[in-house]
């Protein structure tokens, strides 16, 4: 799929949501060092939930956004 789009997130059955990700030691400390200076630029407070992307051919992390108000929906 190229794009996880609404009808993916919930209403196709097929997509597989794994926790915690499949990602290496390095890439999940990189993620978490990323999401605290994310949190810190913008000024938050309280929490936030970062998103990434990862380039499944060199295994770098973007982050995507940085969500103040995450919806606490089922994925």
């Amino acid at each position: 799929r190229e794009f996880y789009s609404y009808a993916a997130k919930y209403i196709d059955n097929s997509s597989e949501l794994l926790i915690p990700a499949p990602l290496s030691q390095a890439q999940t400390e990189q993620a978490q060092q990323l999401a605290v200076a994310a949190f810190q630029v913008v000024d938050a407070a309280g929490l936030a939930r970062c998103d990434f992307l990862l380039d499944k051919a060199d295994g770098a992390l973007y982050l995507n956004e940085v969500n103040t108000m995450p919806g606490f929906t089922p994925i």
